[in-house]
């Protein structure tokens, strides 16, 4: 078992955010923990790096970001 303790991103996750874990449990809460690898890549550019040249990853694909894409 890991040190690290998991964060809880508050805030909902950009549309285009995808990750191993959506297709193990066939959904993603915006609110909760990324439980799968950490894996994730952008719809957007079907890389690990969004349209902003960024990182992608659940904690910074959030509001605020350039390239975020509400869910709603």
């Amino acid at each position: 078992m890991s040190d690290n303790p998991l964060e809880i991103v508050g805030q909902a996750a950009c549309a285009n955010l995808l990750s191993k874990g959506m297709y193990v449990t066939g959904m993603i809460d915006p609110g909760e923990v990324d439980r799968s690898d950490g894996y994730c890549w952008c719809n957007q550019t079907q890389n690990m790096y969004g349209p902003d040249d960024q990182y992608v990853d659940r904690a910074s694909c959030v509001a605020g970001r350039q390239c975020y894409v509400s869910r709603i």
